[in-house]
């Protein structure tokens, strides 16, 4: 690394992976390792020594990376660099921002000097929900496609006489969806829990909050549409209390859904300092039934241990991983700092 840079954390959809050399904070700008990322995203990765071009395909979705030229071409579109590719211990390192031509959507967490990229659905939506709020005048009057899943009523804004507002959420971001009403009905009922791609325009409201009115909706099927939650009995706990974690399961479509091989789910809670506090590996059922919901409890004892926040306090976030379709919605809460909150917390994305 060069003089003077500070080593950063980097997840990919909310996991570390492993790289050649760390990513790093340097004169304002944050540089990641290309080749490594591309990759571990799924990525076929070429790359052409003569002429400085990398290359990297994903089921027919192709960018080219020129380091020569400090560009980017893809979607029949050349962007330019902020500022030009380096090496460093023989990786090419490109600036974060630079992943957001190749449908990243990143969120640089100063405070925490942590980079999360997440990566495009491909063969689904073509567009996460983190990538356009990061870029919302690149995306405003456009029509976008994203999938989630619904997350209920969008506060007080819940109907007008021309539309109903509600919330879309994947794992890491939430959106606001108007879907319309004519002559007094819904077209389309966003019920709670369901997992949908929707397509509609961008638009902004006079407060500058970005919200998507909707054309057309169409609800997953398979593991797609099966509905996960993770939850906690409080958001706050004091020192040395165990800490109830759960995870809800269910189908709420009309069909049965075979899970095959997602069946098996790994939960896991994380620190600020992206240190792995606690993990459990779920086997959820092979089949599951319209309508079935299934319930997984855990107690976990947290390590008596004084964090970096206020008063000691450690912010932590548990979520969800597998090796197919299923997800949920990270779940913040703290320990230590403040007094304990008694209920069960599941927190809208």
């Amino acid at each position: 690394m060069p003089a003077g840079a500070v080593v950063v954390v980097l997840l990919l959809n909310g996991l570390q992976i492993a790289l050649p050399g760390p990513a790093f904070l340097h004169e304002g700008r944050v540089w990641v390792p290309l080749r490594a990322v591309l990759e571990a995203a799924g990525f076929q990765v070429s790359w052409d020594a003569e002429r400085d071009l990398l290359t990297a395909e994903k089921t027919g979705w192709v960018a080219r990376i020129d380091a020569a030229r400090a560009r980017v071409e893809a979607g029949g579109e050349t962007q330019p660099m902020d500022a030009p590719p380096r090496r460093v211990d023989g990786a090419l390192l490109v600036p974060a921002g630079t992943l957001r031509h190749l449908l990243f959507g990143v969120d640089w967490e100063p405070d925490h000097r942590t980079l999360r990229l997440v990566t495009a659905r491909f063969g689904g939506a073509g567009l996460q929900i983190r990538r356009l709020l990061d870029r919302p005048l690149e995306y405003l009057g456009t029509q976008v496609t994203v999938a989630g899943e619904c997350g209920g009523p969008a506060g007080s804004a819940g109907r007008t006489p021309d539309a109903i507002a509600w919330v879309l959420r994947d794992a890491y971001a939430a959106i606001t969806c108007h879907s319309p009403v004519v002559g007094g009905e819904v077209g389309w009922n966003p019920r709670y829990g369901l997992r949908v791609e929707v397509s509609g325009r961008v638009g902004m409201s006079a407060d500058g909050a970005v919200h998507i009115e909707i054309t057309s909706a169409k609800e997953l099927s398979g593991a797609s549409a099966v509905a996960c939650e993770l939850a906690t009995d409080r958001a706050v706990y004091g020192a040395g209390v165990p800490i109830i974690v759960e995870l809800y399961v269910c189908n709420p479509t009309a069909q049965v859904i075979d899970l095959g091989a997602a069946r098996r789910a790994g939960l896991s809670v994380v620190d600020t300092g992206n240190r792995v506090l606690w993990e459990q590996w779920v086997s959820l059922p092979q089949t599951l039934q319209p309508g079935e919901e299934v319930e997984y409890a855990f107690v976990w004892e947290p390590p008596d241990e004084r964090g970096a926040g206020p008063d000691g306090a450690r912010e932590c976030v548990l979520e969800m991983q597998s090796s197919a379709d299923l997800w949920a919605v990270r779940r913040w809460f703290r320990i230590g700092g403040q007094p304990p909150q008694a209920g069960r917390v599941a927190q809208d994305g």
